[in-house]
């Protein structure tokens, strides 16, 4: 009974030092295929035996880049900031890691740039922290650059932050993913004399979207499809001579990203519409 206990007592003892050394090496960068994307099967460090702590609570997690409002270009380096704000809740250091995914896999190319606490892990698929950093005015943020290569329409940046207590265990530590869609240009090529001057405005809307370009040819469609390519709502069909502008209602429409199409006999002008 004894020696049973003493094996029960040792086994204990290894599972400690375990998730002591595993801490202590998660935090100089974080394990690749963890931060909840289609690549990591949705898995995060979020489990009783890496990171666990309370499934509700303040903190947040939000995703920027400096990829215009038109969209990403074909291999073009761009700048994705991952941010962790506390949000009033208390935490002592913090890590991230991240990866930019489509359905066909990992998209274009992830790199630290100049950013000293930013690394590659997992053959260069993931951004991770590179050493632990601890919060200053409520916040922990990491900049990555982002090489588009080819990536398609629609390529997604998922991202995990951990908000860790530093007390050395896996206790008391909130784990949280975010997402962000990326956008491609579209490029089309279209006589400005039919459709010029195209403004969307206000672009994310959530209530009433106002349309407006200077149009050359009299006769003119507006639609909005959904990224599937499905028409979800008939805008506008006839007529317009010179300046036109309208606006739309779009309460009635999911959250999402649409595509606003402007055509008529010279071609067609298509914009990325955000509703929220």
């Amino acid at each position: 009974m004894k020696k049973h206990l003493l094996i029960r007592n040792g086994f204990v003892a290894s599972a400690v030092l375990f998730a002591t050394i595993s801490a202590h090496t998660f935090s100089s960068q974080a394990p690749p295929n963890r931060n909840g994307g289609p690549a990591s099967n949705s898995v995060t460090c979020a489990n009783p035996s890496c990171h666990s702590g309370p499934s509700v609570s303040s903190q947040t997690v939000s995703i920027t880049s400096d990829i215009p409002a038109s969209g990403f270009q074909p291999n073009t380096d761009y700048n994705i900031t991952v941010t962790g704000s506390l949000g009033g809740a208390t935490a002592s250091i913090s890590g991230f890691e991240a990866s930019i995914e489509s359905t066909n896999g990992f998209e274009g190319m992830v790199s630290a740039g100049s950013a000293n606490n930013v690394r590659t892990v997992g053959m260069g698929n993931f951004a991770s922290h590179n050493g632990s950093q601890s919060f200053t005015a409520g916040e922990s943020s990491w900049t990555f650059v982002w090489n588009s290569g080819m990536a398609p329409d629609g390529t997604t940046v998922y991202a995990v932050v951990n908000f860790a207590n530093g007390n050395g265990t896996t206790s008391g530590d909130v784990v949280l993913t975010k997402s962000m869609q990326l956008m491609k240009s579209q490029n089309i090529s279209i006589d400005e004399k039919s459709i010029a001057n195209l403004k969307t405005f206000p672009n994310p809307a959530s209530d009433i979207l106002t349309i407006s370009f200077t149009n050359g040819v009299p006769n003119n469609t507006l639609e909005l499809y959904d990224m599937q390519g499905r028409l979800v709502k008939e805008l506008f069909s006839g007529k317009i001579a010179g300046e036109f502008s309208e606006s739309y209602s779009v309460s009635d429409l999911s959250p999402g990203i649409y595509i606003l199409n402007i055509q008529n006999e010279k071609g067609f002008k298509q914009e990325r519409i955000i509703v929220q």
